[in-house]
C-alpha cells in the first residue's frame, strides 16, 4: 500500500466515509482536467478549486494540437470539403485532392494554413449546419 492509499485511507476513517469515496473525490478533477487538456479544440485552462490551474502552452503544444486538428477534419471531410472549396477557394475538385492539401499542410507543418482550414470549418459547422436545417 503506497503513500496515496494509506492518506486516503485514513481521511475516510477520519470522517466516516468509505475509502472508495474519498479516492473518487481526490481523483475525479483530475480525470476530468485529463480529458479537457487531450482535446485539441478546447484551449481553456482548467482550475482545480484550492489546488492549481492547468493550461495548454501553446509554444509547446502547437504540433500536437494541429496534428489532433487535422485529424478531425480528416473525419469530417464531407463538411471541410465544402468549407475549403466554396468558402476559402481552394483548387480541389475531389476529396482526396482535399485530404492531401491538409495532409501535405500537417507534414511541412505549415500552422497557418490548418488554422485557417479550422477556423473557417468550426464557423461553418456553427452556423451553416443550423442554418441548412432549418
Amino acid at each position: 500500500m503506497d503513500y496515496q492509499d494509506k492518506l486516503i485511507n485514513k481521511l475516510g476513517k477520519k470522517y466516516n466515509i468509505d475509502p472508495r469515496v474519498v479516492k473518487q473525490v481526490v481523483y475525479s478533477p483530475l480525470k476530468f482536467t485529463n480529458r479537457v487538456v487531450q482535446d485539441p479544440a478546447d484551449m481553456r485552462p482548467v482550475r482545480i478549486m484550492y489546488y492549481c490551474v492547468f493550461t495548454q502552452k501553446p509554444s509547446k503544444n502547437k504540433m500536437s494540437r494541429m496534428e489532433g486538428q487535422v485529424d478531425i477534419l480528416l473525419e469530417n471531410m464531407d463538411e471541410v470539403i465544402i468549407v475549403m472549396g466554396a468558402i476559402l477557394h481552394f483548387p480541389i475538385s475531389t476529396m482526396a485532392g482535399a485530404k492531401k492539401i491538409l495532409i501535405d499542410a500537417r507534414e511541412t507543418k505549415d500552422f497557418e494554413k490548418v488554422k485557417m482550414i479550422w477556423d473557417a470549418w468550426k464557423e461553418y459547422t456553427k452556423y451553416g449546419r443550423s442554418s441548412d436545417q432549418n
